[in-house]
């Protein structure tokens, strides 16, 4: 199968996946947890395995806690009219955050790459490639310019640059990003960490598309 067959298929089961309310509930707490170390916002491609209807990945796309955001999530439908309601609401509330850490972070702060980071999620999940990457590049310069070399948020960042470049038809430059995300993952996190199966993934699909 190839990659970007993969990718299509993945972004139908994920979009089929509804959190319950106890989910969201659940999800939000990890969140907050995960917030109190700097950079560690949830990883959206795990866990989407189940098949329920559903917006799964809009909410791991919408991962710092909004308690507007849930409801939306709780009570929408996925219907392409409602999935764009969320993606539209997400971009704003994400847009409002970026401008929130601009005005009260100090220029070096990591976390000026959060709401970069989520945007660009939100735009994958919308399948706006060029945004999404936008996004990414962007979130990547801001964590390369506050993080350690090989923090593991640079190798998500890495990661989803690669996908998005796939998307985008830029096989050979997703493979280096893909190689520059493995490298640091292989580094810092453990061989079952869930980026570092996502990568693995990811790299096994590219090689078959090769």
């Amino acid at each position: 199968m190839s990659l970007l067959k993969c990718c299509t298929i993945r972004r139908k089961r994920v979009v089929k996946n509804l959190y319950n309310e106890e989910d969201i509930d659940n999800d939000v707490d990890t969140q907050r947890e995960n917030e109190e170390e700097v950079g560690k916002y949830g990883d959206h491609h795990a866990n989407d395995e189940n098949e329920n209807d559903g917006t799964k990945l809009i909410y791991f796309a919408c991962e710092i806690p909004n308690q507007h955001i849930i409801d939306i999530l709780r009570s929408i439908r996925s219907t392409p009219k409602s999935l764009k309601y969320c993606y539209d609401e997400a971009v704003v509330k994400y847009r409002k955050a970026k401008k929130i850490y601009d005005n009260s972070l100090p220029p070096d702060h990591p976390n000026h790459a959060v709401p970069r980071v989520n945007l660009g999620n939100v735009y994958l999940a919308a399948k706006d490639y060029s945004k999404a990457c936008e996004e990414y590049e962007i979130a990547l310069k801001l964590q390369q310019q506050s993080l350690p070399s090989d923090h593991p948020n640079i190798a998500r960042t890495l990661h989803n640059l690669a996908i998005v470049q796939t998307h985008l038809g830029n096989i050979e430059q997703a493979k280096q990003y893909l190689e520059r995300a493995e490298e640091i993952a292989n580094h810092v996190l453990s061989s079952k960490h869930p980026v570092v199966s996502s990568i693995r993934k990811t790299k096994a699909l590219m090689a078959e598309e090769s």
